[in-house]
Order: C-alpha cells, then sequence, then structure tokens
C-alpha cells in the first residue's frame, strides 16, 4: 500500500494525470516556509497536501465511513477522520463532534476536487457522515447556536486558481440546511463564535478572484434577531482564533497585510469596548500565531499554534499572562480545539504541520483539563496500519520531523534468512500524523543493519550493516558485514569515507563535529573457522561530513558488544545489553565520559537485553525498549519498558508493556516528548505503531 508523492510542478492529479515527483521532504519543508510566507499566495491561509496518503479508517467498532477507509484500525485513541482536512468548521452539539468543509488539496494548488463540502459527526460510534452542503467551502466558520447549527461564511473555488469569499449563511435543524440572512458581506478565513445568545464574525478577508486584490475585513459582524449589524473592530486580520471566555469574546493571532501576528484582542460586549491583551509567545519564531486555534474554557482560553505547545489564558487574573499547559502529540496548524459537552476537556481535530504534500493530520487528539488548569492527555495511541515498505526488519531508520525514513532491511521475519532476494533497497517515507505511507529515495545497496547518525540541517550518515553488495556494486557469495558509509543530504545518498572493517550491530553518536562508533561485529564467513566473527572494541571517530575514514581513538570498550542500546546522557553516552562472544548475552552496562574519554560502571535495567532500543528524552532520563531479555524463564521478548533517572542513579519498570512485537523495533523520541514505536516484523503484512508520552505513564504509575 505504498503511495506516490507529487511536486508542485506537476499539472494535476485525479484524473489530470500527476507526474512523480523527485522533491526531498527537506526540501518541501523548506519550499513550505517561503510559501507559508508569501502572502499574496495564501489564498484561505490554508496548508494543504496532496491525497498520497495509505487511506485510514475509524476504530474496530466504528460505523465505516468510506470505501477507501478499511485499512488502518485504531486500538488506543480517538477514531481517525475520515478525511483529513484543513481550514474547515467543527462544532459540538448534543449529538457528537461536527467537521464542516475544509481542503484537501495540495498547497497554493487550488482546485474545486480539492475542496470538501461533506458534513461528519463524530460520536462514541465512530465517524458517520451528515447532509453535506450544495457548494464545498473552506475557511468555513461551524458555530452552535440557538436551535442547531450554523456555518457562516467561506471561500469557494470556482475554478482553478479563482477564489471567492461568500455572504452565504445557513443553519443545519433536522438534518436540512435551512437558508438564514446572509452575512452583510463575502467573508472567509474569519472565526465565529456565540456569547449570550448573539453570534459574533471576527477578522477574515473578502476575495474576488486574485488574492492580490482581496480586502481586509475591519468590522466585526453580530447576528442577533434574525438580523446582523457590524461594528468596528481594531485590527484587520485573517487566519485567527476567536474564543468566548468570562463573558468576553478573545480574537487571537491570525495574518495581517504584511505578516503573521501574534497579537490579541478582547471584547467586552457589556461594555462594548476593545482592549489589547498579552502576545501569543513565540520563543522559537515558529509563527505560532498563523492558522492557530482556540476555544474557552470557563474563564480560560486555550490555544495552540504551529510549534505545538498548547497555552492557558485566564481572564480572570489580575495580570494576564500565557502559561504552557501541554503539547500536541504532532504540531499543527489550520487545525480546531473542540470543547466537550461537559466542558471538562477538548478535542483537537484536523490540520497540518506544514506545507507538505505528505498528508494532514489524521489523528485525532483528547485533553482533559485538570483542577489547576493542567491538561492530562492521552498516555497511549495504537494503530495497525498496512505494510510499510517490503523490509520487515533492520531497515535503517531515521526521523525527519513528524516522518519516519524507512530503508533497507531484510524481507524476511525469520532471524537468519540471508538469500540475496531477502536484501532490500527500497525506502519508504511514513508520515506519522497521517499514518501514510509514500515512496522514497532508495538505499545505495541491498543491505540490512545500518546505523543512523543525524546530523545537522537535515543530514544523516549511515554506518557498516550487513548485506552482500557494497558500495562500489561488487557482490559476495556469502553475507558479511560491511564498511561503507553513506551521507544523506536531504534528498539523496552518496557514498563518504567508511569504516576501517566491515562492522555491524554498533552504536554511534554525533558529539560537536564528530561521530563516533561503539562496539560491532565483523563477520565473514569465508575467514577459517573460529575467525569468523571478530567482536571489535576499538572506538572510532571521524568529521561528520564524512571527508575522511573513521579511526581507532586510542580507547578501547571494556569488553566486547554488539547488538546493546546505547544513547547519549549529558556528556556521556551509556551502552546498555547487548551480546559478546559465543552468542552470551552482555549483563553488565558501561558509559563512555566524553570529558574525561574513560568508560565507567552504569546501573543496569531489569534484565540483560538483546537488541533493545535506548532513547534519550531529555532531563536527565533514558528510556529502555524492545529486543529479547533474559529472564529467570529463558530468553523472552522484552515486552517492559524501563526509565533512567539521573536524579536517582536507577531504572523504574513502566506499567505499560509492549503489545505488538518487541524485537527489532524501531523507537524515535517525537519534539512533543512523545515516543513513536514502530514494529514491521509481521508475517500478515501489517505494520504495528504506538505513541506514547512515557513522563506520563511514569507519572501515573506513581
Amino acid at each position: 500500500m505504498t503511495s506516490t508523492f507529487f511536486t508542485q510542478r506537476d499539472p494535476g492529479r485525479a484524473g489530470e494525470g500527476w507526474a512523480r515527483g523527485s522533491l526531498s521532504l527537506t526540501g518541501l519543508i523548506l519550499v513550505a516556509t517561503a510559501l507559508a510566507l508569501w502572502l499574496s499566495g495564501c489564498a484561505s491561509s490554508e496548508a494543504a497536501t496532496g491525497q498520497a496518503t495509505t487511506p485510514v479508517t475509524a476504530t474496530t467498532t466504528a460505523v465505516a465511513v468510506a470505501p477507501e477507509s478499511e485499512s488502518t484500525t485504531v486500538l488506543a485513541g480517538l477514531p481517525l477522520m475520515p478525511r483529513p482536512v484543513t481550514s474547515f468548521g467543527a462544532a459540538r452539539t448534543a449529538s457528537g463532534l461536527h467537521v464542516l468543509g475544509g481542503y484537501f488539496g495540495r498547497p497554493h494548488d487550488y482546485r474545486p476536487e480539492g475542496q470538501s463540502r461533506a458534513l461528519w459527526t463524530l460520536t462514541d460510534e465512530g465517524w458517520t457522515a451528515g447532509t453535506p452542503i450544495e457548494g464545498s467551502l473552506q475557511s468555513v466558520a461551524l458555530v452552535a447556536h440557538g436551535e442547531g447549527v450554523h456555518r457562516v461564511g467561506g471561500m469557494r473555488i470556482i475554478a482553478p486558481g479563482e477564489l471567492r469569499s461568500v455572504d452565504e449563511h445557513a443553519r443545519l435543524v433536522g438534518g436540512r440546511w435551512e437558508t438564514l440572512p446572509p452575512l452583510p458581506g463575502p467573508r472567509s478565513s474569519h472565526d465565529a463564535f456565540p456569547l449570550d445568545g448573539k453570534l459574533y464574525v471576527v477578522g477574515g478577508w473578502n476575495l474576488a478572484g486574485n488574492p492580490r486584490e482581496a480586502s481586509f475585513n475591519d468590522t466585526m459582524a453580530v447576528f442577533a434577531d434574525g438580523a446582523w449589524t457590524e461594528k468596528p473592530q481594531p485590527f484587520a486580520r485573517r487566519a485567527l482564533a476567536l474564543a468566548t471566555a468570562a463573558g468576553k469574546l478573545v480574537a487571537m493571532g491570525g495574518l495581517g497585510q504584511r505578516e503573521p501576528s501574534r497579537a490579541v484582542n478582547i471584547y467586552d460586549p457589556a461594555a462594548d469596548a476593545w482592549s489589547e491583551g498579552p502576545e501569543i509567545p513565540d520563543p522559537n519564531d515558529a509563527r505560532t500565531g498563523f492558522g492557530v486555534a482556540a476555544l474557552g474554557l470557563g474563564n480560560a482560553v486555550y490555544a495552540s499554534g504551529r510549534d505545538g505547545v498548547i497555552r492557558r489564558l485566564d481572564l480572570a487574573r489580575e495580570e494576564l499572562a500565557w502559561e504552557d499547559v501541554g503539547t500536541l502529540v504532532f504540531p499543527r496548524f489550520f487545525h480546531r480545539m473542540v470543547a466537550d459537552a461537559d466542558g471538562q476537556g477538548f478535542t483537537v481535530v484536523g490540520g497540518i504541520s506544514g506545507m507538505t504534500t505528505l498528508g494532514r493530520t489524521a489523528l485525532v487528539e483528547h485533553y482533559d483539563v485538570r483542577g489547576d488548569g493542567s491538561l492530562a492527555g492521552e498516555p497511549v495511541l495504537r494503530y495497525e496500519v498496512p505494510a510499510i515498505g517490503a523490509a520487515k526488519n533492520r531497515q535503517g531508520s531515521l526521523l525527519m520531523g513528524d516522518t519516519l525514513y524507512l530503508f533497507g532491511g531484510n524481507s524476511s521475519t525469520g532471524q537468519h534468512d540471508f538469500e540475496a532476494e531477502r536484501f532490500q533497497s527500497n525506502g519508504v517515507f511514513f508520515h506519522v500524523p497521517s499514518l501514510g505511507t509514500h515512496e522514497a529515495p532508495a538505499f545505495p545497496v541491498h543491505r540490512q543493519s545500518m546505523t543512523v547518525v543525524p546530523l545537522p540541517e537535515g543530514k544523516a550518515l549511515s554506518l557498516g550493516g550487513f548485506g552482500m553488495e557494497a558500495a562500489d556494486g561488487t557482490m559476495v557469495e556469502e553475507a558479511r558485514t560491511q564498511r561503507d558509509a553513506f551521507l544523506w543530504d536531504g534528498e539523496s545518498w552518496s557514498p563518504v569515507a567508511g569504516l576501517p572493517v566491515g562492522r555491524s550491530q554498533i552504536g554511534a553518536t554525533l558529539r560537536g563535529d564528530q561521530v563516533f562508533v561503539f562496539g560491532g561485529l565483523d563477520y565473514d564467513a569465508t575467514r577459517p573457522e573460529g575467525d569468523q566473527f571478530r567482536h571489535l572494541k576499538p572506538l572510532l571517530a571521524a568529521p561528520a561530513g564524512g571527508g575522511a575514514e573513521f579511526g581507532e581513538t586510542g580507547v578501547e570498550l571494556p569488553g566486547p558488544r554488539r547488538a546493546f542500546g546505547g544513547a547519549m546522557l549529558g556528556d556521556r553516552y551509556v551502552l546498555v545489553g547487548g551480546m559478546r562472544e559465543d552468542f552470551q548475552l552482555v549483563d553488565d552496562c558501561v558509559a563512555y565520559d566524553f570529558a574525561s574519554e574513560a568508560f565507567g560502571e552504569f546501573p543496569c535495567p531489569e534484565f540483560p537485553r538483546l537488541n533493545p532500543r535506548l532513547l534519550s528524552l531529555g532531563n536527565g532520563t533514558l528510556l529502555l525498549v524492545g529486543g529479547t531479555a533474559v529472564t529467570p524463564e529463558g530468553l523472552r521478548p522484552a515486552t517492559a519498558l524501563e526509565l533512567y533517572r539521573e536524579d536517582t542513579g536507577s531504572w523504574t519498570k513502566l506499567s505499560f508493556e509492549l503489545p505488538i512485537p518487541a524485537r527489532h523495533l524501531h523507537a524515535q523520541p517525537l519534539a512533543s516528548g512523545r515516543v513513536l514505536l514502530l514494529s514491521t516484523h509481521d508475517d500478515e503484512d501489517r505494520a504495528h505503531v504506538i505513541l506514547i508520552d512515557p513522563m506520563a505513564l511514569a507519572a501515573s504509575d506513581g
């Protein structure tokens, strides 16, 4: 179930014959950043994508939502969106969470066929289709108000590149859309919210074909007693969010006529006056206000932008200030936050992480609000998806933002199936927010068990591995460890200076401008019996850019070790588990101190493990996951997750255990603090995906 991603230069798709693109993921992100600032091209304040994603479904118990949505199963978490969109309307009523319209086409390539007219409703039974609107819309506001759900304004694509704001106002009652008095003028990229029996519409602009000639709305429209009136508003912004709290309207962020805005404006209906609030924080210059989503609960406003941080503004405080209260699993913008019916939490739906063609965010997140205003998200999300590429295990993996790049590997789930045809070279992008699979550049050789070191500027270094094919194309009759190194520049692989001898099952890390290599195995079946397995102890180092071959540092490991877990902890590289000579598991743990250039003892987890994953979570914590453990009952899949805290100097076993194959697990820490766990080790052509919050799990364990 692999799809192809497409470049923006392609003439079309969905019956228009798009051609395959070769633009890299890094390139797409760079293009996205430029496009986001090209104001005249942001016709609907949209970030959009092509439909090159794996089809998704809701849950095992949900109502079927679309013919193509039968390939992904949700085992923990809310049902996935049946068709992920951006710039849509969302509201909650007693009958569920409603999503209307939106865009699912390509970024800045506005075509009618990429615009939605669908109404979907999420209940405890999953997503169901409601009454669609006659003409597709995006940038539409959907509001639960009075006796029904109101839709207000929006933008319609008349023809490719011809965009028009509309003044439409309609209400859904009893499954039927009823026409109501139109807005005072066309408006899109706005927001709307009810307060004290009135419906307020704030911000937006009026598109009439050419985005360069669009005019911003500088009035607030108010619907009451069956008629519209207008009031001046002290700003002109679009792509903003509106929320109500403490009896006031709060307008946040958006895009001005020249640049993104973090401004906050507060309207007090009782005084009929606007005031300024504290700007939305943006410590990382992520243009957080652009495409922000927000909602009000009680006296507080909650907002999230493209940096992924959820922030809270308590209007009951004398001195107003934003505080960070949570983090989305995946940063997104042009999404919606919708309050629960009981006001004790909210759901985050839709959106996109950037101007990427890899997919919109299908994952739906939910957060409970604690008594102190902080948030509790779901600590475990679990999905089952179609097979990701041809390989079943031992692929190289590289996390690129919210996309996992898998390449090479072995197509068998067996331990020692080393026939030539088993070794793979193909590459796959797995876009986690959409659970979509896409073709990616192939690895230069057919190989497994490479070690990948991420480098600055989106680059990476792949070292060694196991296979029959060398970088120069030569083949051997029996698989052996290889010494080649390849540099990923964000678009393609190129050979660079490699290792002194073949190595696989190594550990490697970047420190400063050097890459260091720990342990590993040099295997060659053509050597005399007794000399085929060489466990290598010298610590190697080389410039990160691949400009020179790796050389010995003069330091050796205390003992032989391969197939271990390794990760940085402060200024130390920690090695846990692994195998030594005669296929014996290593039962000690060590750490290399870069400052003293020496190894020292390190506390070990409960049981020795073979081929585990050790992750640095920051703040002096490590997570050990996967592999095979030596227990009193013998060798067992290592289903336990163990957390190491530097402040206590000890390991803690989490109560959550892996419900998926633990052997050859891929594990990657995400920027949000969550951890991605992926297993492709499945004979049924399925892949298993889990997103966990280790610190939340540890806190719940007490």
